[in-house]
Protein backbone atom coordinates (compact mmCIF):
# COMPACT_ATOMS: atom_id res chain seq x y z
CA UNK A 1 0.00 0.00 0.00
CA UNK A 2 1.23 3.76 -1.00
CA UNK A 3 2.00 6.37 1.24
CA UNK A 4 -0.86 8.13 -0.73
CA UNK A 5 -3.04 5.55 0.71
CA UNK A 6 -2.28 5.61 3.50
CA UNK A 7 -1.58 9.49 4.64
CA UNK A 8 -5.14 10.57 3.81
CA UNK A 9 -7.27 8.15 6.12
CA UNK A 10 -4.88 9.31 8.80
CA UNK A 11 -5.00 12.68 8.19
CA UNK A 12 -9.00 12.68 7.66
CA UNK A 13 -9.45 10.66 11.54
CA UNK A 14 -7.42 13.36 13.25
CA UNK A 15 -9.04 16.10 11.30
CA UNK A 16 -12.53 14.31 12.01
CA UNK A 17 -11.91 14.15 15.96
CA UNK A 18 -10.93 17.69 16.08
CA UNK A 19 -13.64 18.49 14.72
CA UNK A 20 -16.26 16.85 16.70
CA UNK A 21 -14.07 17.92 20.13
CA UNK A 22 -14.38 21.87 18.73
CA UNK A 23 -17.83 21.25 17.82
CA UNK A 24 -18.79 19.74 20.96
CA UNK A 25 -17.04 22.59 23.02
CA UNK A 26 -18.75 25.51 21.03
CA UNK A 27 -21.95 23.69 21.65
CA UNK A 28 -22.09 23.94 25.17
CA UNK A 29 -21.21 27.32 25.38
CA UNK A 30 -23.89 28.51 22.43
CA UNK A 31 -20.25 29.36 19.90
CA UNK A 32 -22.24 28.94 16.82
CA UNK A 33 -19.39 30.69 14.86
CA UNK A 34 -16.72 28.49 16.24
CA UNK A 35 -18.63 25.18 15.84
CA UNK A 36 -19.80 26.11 12.33
CA UNK A 37 -15.92 26.46 11.59
CA UNK A 38 -14.94 23.22 12.78
CA UNK A 39 -17.48 21.91 10.72
CA UNK A 40 -16.82 23.09 7.61
CA UNK A 41 -12.67 22.53 8.44
CA UNK A 42 -13.74 19.34 8.33
CA UNK A 43 -15.92 19.38 4.97
CA UNK A 44 -12.53 21.29 3.37
CA UNK A 45 -10.60 18.32 4.56
CA UNK A 46 -12.32 15.80 3.23
CA UNK A 47 -13.19 17.53 -0.20
CA UNK A 48 -9.09 18.30 -0.26
CA UNK A 49 -8.45 14.96 0.26
CA UNK A 50 -10.22 13.40 -2.53
CA UNK A 51 -8.84 15.85 -4.70
CA UNK A 52 -5.18 14.90 -3.77
CA UNK A 53 -6.05 11.29 -4.17
CA UNK A 54 -7.61 11.26 -7.35
CA UNK A 55 -5.89 14.39 -9.42
CA UNK A 56 -3.41 12.27 -11.03
CA UNK A 57 -6.27 9.53 -11.35
CA UNK A 58 -8.39 11.83 -13.36
CA UNK A 59 -5.67 13.98 -14.79
CA UNK A 60 -2.87 11.84 -15.50
CA UNK A 61 -1.68 9.11 -18.43
CA UNK A 62 -3.65 5.83 -17.43
CA UNK A 63 -2.01 2.59 -16.75
CA UNK A 64 -1.47 0.33 -19.69
CA UNK A 65 -4.43 -2.49 -19.80
CA UNK A 66 -3.72 -5.38 -17.35
CA UNK A 67 -3.19 -5.58 -14.08
CA UNK A 68 -1.44 -2.10 -12.97
CA UNK A 69 -4.77 -0.48 -14.54
CA UNK A 70 -7.00 -3.38 -12.62
CA UNK A 71 -5.25 -2.37 -9.24
CA UNK A 72 -5.55 1.29 -9.90
CA UNK A 73 -9.19 1.17 -10.40
CA UNK A 74 -10.05 -1.21 -7.41
CA UNK A 75 -7.47 0.99 -5.51
CA UNK A 76 -9.46 4.34 -6.32
CA UNK A 77 -12.84 2.63 -6.04
CA UNK A 78 -11.59 1.32 -2.92
CA UNK A 79 -10.17 5.17 -1.48
CA UNK A 80 -13.17 6.95 -2.61
CA UNK A 81 -15.55 4.62 -0.66
CA UNK A 82 -14.07 4.49 2.09
CA UNK A 83 -13.40 8.52 2.03
CA UNK A 84 -17.50 8.94 1.93
CA UNK A 85 -17.79 6.42 4.58
CA UNK A 86 -15.91 8.57 6.91
CA UNK A 87 -17.65 11.76 5.90
CA UNK A 88 -20.92 9.53 7.21
CA UNK A 89 -19.08 8.22 10.42
CA UNK A 90 -17.87 12.13 11.04
CA UNK A 91 -21.33 13.05 11.07
CA UNK A 92 -22.70 10.05 12.80
CA UNK A 93 -19.96 11.47 15.56
CA UNK A 94 -20.53 14.56 15.78
CA UNK A 95 -24.78 14.58 15.98
CA UNK A 96 -24.03 11.86 18.84
CA UNK A 97 -21.59 13.13 20.41
CA UNK A 98 -22.72 16.55 20.25
CA UNK A 99 -26.00 16.45 21.75
CA UNK A 100 -24.77 14.02 24.30
CA UNK A 101 -22.32 15.76 26.04
CA UNK A 102 -22.58 19.58 25.03
CA UNK A 103 -25.25 20.09 27.26
CA UNK A 104 -27.59 21.05 23.43
CA UNK A 105 -30.85 18.91 22.98
CA UNK A 106 -32.69 18.11 19.95
CA UNK A 107 -34.78 15.31 20.33
CA UNK A 108 -33.62 13.79 16.74
CA UNK A 109 -29.93 13.86 16.79
CA UNK A 110 -29.35 10.17 18.10
CA UNK A 111 -32.19 9.21 15.32
CA UNK A 112 -30.31 10.81 12.33
CA UNK A 113 -26.79 9.84 13.98
CA UNK A 114 -27.59 6.72 14.10
CA UNK A 115 -28.47 6.58 10.83
CA UNK A 116 -25.55 8.22 9.31
CA UNK A 117 -23.24 5.11 11.66
CA UNK A 118 -25.19 2.77 9.54
CA UNK A 119 -24.36 4.04 6.24
CA UNK A 120 -21.57 4.66 7.12
CA UNK A 121 -20.75 1.16 7.78
CA UNK A 122 -22.08 -0.41 5.16
CA UNK A 123 -20.14 1.33 2.56
CA UNK A 124 -16.65 1.04 4.67
CA UNK A 125 -17.60 -2.91 4.20
CA UNK A 126 -18.17 -2.26 0.32
CA UNK A 127 -14.50 -0.78 0.65
CA UNK A 128 -13.34 -3.55 2.46
CA UNK A 129 -14.88 -6.20 -0.04
CA UNK A 130 -13.30 -4.27 -2.87
CA UNK A 131 -10.10 -4.32 -1.21
CA UNK A 132 -10.44 -8.15 -1.06
CA UNK A 133 -11.31 -8.28 -4.67
CA UNK A 134 -14.56 -9.95 -3.98
CA UNK A 135 -15.99 -10.88 -7.36
CA UNK A 136 -19.56 -10.25 -5.95
CA UNK A 137 -18.53 -6.42 -5.99
CA UNK A 138 -16.19 -6.16 -8.53
CA UNK A 139 -17.38 -6.91 -11.80
CA UNK A 140 -17.87 -3.97 -14.14
CA UNK A 141 -21.60 -3.97 -13.86
CA UNK A 142 -21.40 -3.59 -9.46
CA UNK A 143 -18.85 -1.07 -9.85
CA UNK A 144 -20.99 0.78 -12.21
CA UNK A 145 -23.61 0.34 -10.13
CA UNK A 146 -21.83 1.94 -7.39
CA UNK A 147 -21.00 4.77 -9.24
CA UNK A 148 -25.00 5.05 -9.94
CA UNK A 149 -25.38 5.41 -6.61
CA UNK A 150 -22.91 7.87 -5.48
CA UNK A 151 -23.93 10.14 -8.22
CA UNK A 152 -27.95 9.49 -6.68
CA UNK A 153 -26.41 10.18 -3.09
CA UNK A 154 -24.46 13.47 -4.57
CA UNK A 155 -28.04 14.69 -6.33
CA UNK A 156 -30.33 13.57 -3.47
CA UNK A 157 -27.93 15.09 -0.55
CA UNK A 158 -28.18 18.14 -2.99
CA UNK A 159 -31.74 18.61 -2.33
CA UNK A 160 -31.59 18.12 1.05
CA UNK A 161 -28.95 20.98 1.37
CA UNK A 162 -30.97 23.36 -0.92
CA UNK A 163 -33.95 22.96 1.19
CA UNK A 164 -32.24 23.46 4.41
CA UNK A 165 -31.39 26.78 3.05
CA UNK A 166 -34.17 27.86 1.60
CA UNK A 167 -36.44 26.61 4.04
CA UNK A 168 -34.85 29.27 6.51
CA UNK A 169 -33.83 26.42 9.09
CA UNK A 170 -29.97 27.25 9.34
CA UNK A 171 -31.36 30.54 10.65
CA UNK A 172 -34.26 30.04 12.90
CA UNK A 173 -32.08 29.24 16.16
CA UNK A 174 -33.82 26.38 16.95
CA UNK A 175 -31.53 23.86 19.04
CA UNK A 176 -30.89 21.96 16.03
CA UNK A 177 -28.53 24.53 14.26
CA UNK A 178 -25.60 22.84 15.60
CA UNK A 179 -27.17 19.62 13.37
CA UNK A 180 -27.90 21.45 10.68
CA UNK A 181 -24.09 22.74 10.63
CA UNK A 182 -23.32 19.06 10.35
CA UNK A 183 -25.84 18.60 7.29
CA UNK A 184 -24.55 21.18 5.26
CA UNK A 185 -20.60 20.86 6.04
CA UNK A 186 -21.32 16.55 5.65
CA UNK A 187 -23.42 17.40 2.72
CA UNK A 188 -21.35 19.66 0.35
CA UNK A 189 -18.39 16.86 1.27
CA UNK A 190 -20.35 14.36 0.27
CA UNK A 191 -21.54 15.59 -3.00
CA UNK A 192 -18.11 16.56 -4.00
CA UNK A 193 -16.32 13.17 -2.70
CA UNK A 194 -19.28 10.94 -4.67
CA UNK A 195 -19.37 13.44 -7.76
CA UNK A 196 -15.27 13.04 -7.99
CA UNK A 197 -15.81 9.08 -7.19
CA UNK A 198 -18.29 9.31 -10.18
CA UNK A 199 -15.68 11.33 -12.38
CA UNK A 200 -12.98 8.93 -11.38
CA UNK A 201 -14.81 5.85 -12.28
CA UNK A 202 -15.73 7.30 -15.77
CA UNK A 203 -12.22 7.58 -16.31
CA UNK A 204 -10.35 4.38 -14.96
CA UNK A 205 -13.54 1.87 -15.62
CA UNK A 206 -12.71 -1.24 -18.00
CA UNK A 207 -15.21 -3.16 -19.79
CA UNK A 208 -13.75 -6.52 -18.20
CA UNK A 209 -13.89 -8.38 -15.08
CA UNK A 210 -11.36 -6.52 -13.28
CA UNK A 211 -8.53 -8.25 -10.89
CA UNK A 212 -5.13 -6.92 -9.39
CA UNK A 213 -3.85 -10.17 -10.11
Amino acid sequence: MSARTIVPPLVIVVTALASVATMTYAAGRGLALLSALAAAAFGIAAVAIAVFANLGRVFGDRAPAGPAAAAEFLGASRDNALLIALVYAWGAAALIVVYTFSGLRWQHGWQYGTGMGVIAIAIAFVAWRIAAADPRVTTPGALSAMATLARINAAAVAVGIAWLVLSGKLWAGKYDWAANQVFVAGGLAIVAVCLIAALVHARLAPSRPVSPD
